[in-house]
């Protein structure tokens, strides 16, 4: 099913967005405002480290000492952004169960259930990352336009934000199209495929014989009675 494959496709670049965005230090950035146009150090502000970048080219990154060395927004980021890597991990582990190209599990109705749950949990994981980045795209945009933050404290967008806006959208789409082939397979399914074995299977047509020898009996008897 090509579906599938575009779903997942989308869904496992979405999570090495997410992987990117974490590593990256590029969260927040100096932003070049205010009378002096020459800068001699840039600064970047990511999850984990902040760097420094000289005019020379040369650059330099620090980890964080302790959690709290990061703003708000950052720390909550952070644990976001963890949350997306461990649900997308574990929304691929859980596509494998049901993918068509595996035979972990050997009914397709139980596989397109197992599938479901994949594409749940990849939307819960773009649902995670939208709300990290735009948590801190929301904070630097409202300090940047309060006055009351001097010049050399106000940031701009990294590349991050913009690639974690993209990532969470790869992510939602791949989620959206692996519950869409949920829905694919109940139309296409047959009837017969239903989850019951030779013996069951034979055990309901006696059963259905059974009744409709009762009703015919009772329209012959009724038919006897009028007569």
């Amino acid at each position: 099913m090509a579906l599938q494959e575009l779903g997942i496709s989308l869904s496992l670049v979405g999570v090495a967005g997410t992987i990117l965005i974490c590593a990256l230090p590029m969260w927040k950035v100096t932003a070049f405002i205010g009378t002096h146009l020459v800068v001699m150090q840039v600064f970047w502000e990511g999850l984990w480290m902040t760097c420094v970048s000289e005019y020379t080219g040369q650059m330099q990154c620090k980890l964080y000492d302790a959690l709290l060395d990061l703003s708000p927004d950052l720390q909550a980021a952070r644990g976001l952004i963890c949350i997306s890597l461990c649900l997308g991990c574990l929304g691929f582990l859980i596509f494998l169960l049901g993918a068509r190209c595996t035979n972990c599990l050997s009914h397709p109705w139980i596989k397109a259930r197992v599938v479901l749950s994949s594409g749940a949990i990849f939307c819960l994981s773009a649902l995670t990352t939208i709300v990290a980045v735009s948590w801190t795209a929301n904070t630097i945009i409202s300090d940047f336009h309060n006055p009351r933050v001097p010049e050399v404290l106000k940031r701009e967008l990294g590349a991050a934000i913009y690639i974690g806006f993209v990532t969470s959208g790869l992510l939602f789409c791949g989620g959206v199209i692996l519950l869409k082939t949920y829905n694919r397979l109940i139309i296409s399914t047959p009837c017969n495929v239903l989850n019951v074995n030779d013996d069951e299977s034979t055990i309901i047509s006696i059963a259905s014989n059974a009744i409709l020898q009762i009703f015919c009996m009772k329209g012959c008897c009724g038919i006897n009675y009028l007569k």
